[in-house]
């Protein structure tokens, strides 16, 4: 019995080593290892149940790694799908929602245009956000009317673009007002006064 057990059982560290090679990344062994600690369950593509079995060792059964596995297979389906679509000029989504095309970009729907955004770009270098017209597909032009948030008054740089007004095209003449408590803003954690970031 015990044997049946076990085989039905795969040490954590193997686990995160077959999930990796799928995945192209993981976390370090250790944060697993608190996941587990604390929740019982680890993100391998879904929750996967983990435990230590009867040698202390932190275990996941292998249909619940299998299960992930194939979730992640199917996420990776479902951006490659989507990158695809995107280089073909075709948002998928609603207005809002994060579209991803890669492992470091995605997309999100507002009204006639969309934001791209790039995480491979640093911070410094402009944060990787564009705004693209969904018509054209050329980069629109941004107009900054509104103040600057209280954060960038006292800090300097929000990271939220606070004083984006309106967005506009050039080449097919679309534009588009950002009101001032746009959900823009406040789906980004910001309260709807004069603190928008």
């Amino acid at each position: 019995m015990t044997s049946r057990y076990v085989s039905n059982e795969l040490p954590l560290s193997e686990a995160l080593e077959q999930y990796a090679a799928l995945a192209g990344y993981t976390n370090t062994y250790g944060t697993y290892r608190k996941y587990a600690a604390e929740w019982g369950k680890v993100p391998l593509g879904v929750e996967v149940s983990a435990y230590k079995d009867a040698r202390g060792r932190w275990v996941v059964r292998r249909a619940d790694l299998a299960r992930g596995l194939t979730a992640e297979r199917a996420r990776q389906k479902r951006r490659a799908q989507a990158g695809a679509d995107y280089k073909r000029h075709v948002l998928r989504g609603r207005d809002g929602e994060r579209i991803w095309t890669d492992s470091d970009s995605y997309y999100e729907r507002r009204g006639a245009f969309h934001i791209r955004y790039d995480r491979r770009v640093s911070r410094w270098e402009g944060n990787g956000r564009s705004w693209m017209c969904n018509k054209c597909w050329t980069q629109a032009v941004e107009e900054h009317a509104y103040d600057y948030c209280l954060r960038c008054d006292d800090l300097g740089d929000c990271g939220q673009d606070c004083t984006l007004s309106a967005v506009s095209c050039e080449t097919c003449g679309v534009r588009q007002e950002i009101p001032f408590n746009s959900d823009l803003y406040r789906a980004e954690g910001t309260a709807p006064d004069r603190q928008r970031c």
